[in-house]
C-alpha cells in the first residue's frame, strides 16, 4: 500500500510541475493567493509529505555523510527538489525562488525526522 501511495503522490507532483511548466499554474492555483504564505506552506507540506512517504518506504535507512547519518530518502528528495527549483531559471512560465527551496528543505527535514522517529518506534515495538 505504501508503495502505491508513493507512486501516486509522485505522479501528482509531476502533474503539478507539468501544469506549472506549461504556464497554467497561476490560474490553477489562484486560491493559494488567499492563504497567507500559501505558496511557502504548500512547498513545505508537499515536499515534507513526499519525504515522509519515501523515508518510510525505505525503512528510514541512512548513509554516513560528513560523519553524520542522513536519511537516504530525504537525500533523494533534496536532490530532486533542488534540481526542480533550479530548472525554473530556464523556463519562461516559472520563477526561481530561494524561499520556495528553503521551505522544500524544511519540509524534507521535519517530515524526514518524523519518518525516522516512526521507523525507530516500529523497530522497538517489534523487539518486544
Amino acid at each position: 500500500m505504501l508503495k502505491w501511495m508513493i507512486v501516486s503522490f509522485v505522479f501528482f507532483i509531476a502533474c503539478v510541475i507539468a501544469v506549472a511548466n506549461l504556464g497554467y499554474g497561476e490560474s490553477m492555483f489562484v486560491f493559494m493567493e488567499h492563504v497567507p504564505a500559501g505558496d511557502k506552506i504548500g512547498h513545505l507540506l508537499i515536499m515534507g509529505f513526499l519525504s515522509l512517504l519515501v523515508n518510510l518506504g525505505m525503512n528510514a535507512d541512512t548513509i554516513e555523510l560528513a560523519g553524520r547519518p542522513v536519511l537516504k530518502g530525504s537525500m533523494a528528495i533534496f536532490v530532486a527538489a533542488t534540481a526542480e527549483e533550479f530548472t525554473q531559471l530556464f523556463l519562461t512560465h516559472r520563477t526561481f525562488d530561494p524561499g520556495d527551496l528553503t521551505c522544500d528543505y524544511l519540509g524534507i527535514f521535519i517530515f524526514g525526522r518524523l519518518a525516522a522517529w516512526y521507523a525507530l518506534r516500529e523497530r522497538r515495538l517489534a523487539e518486544i
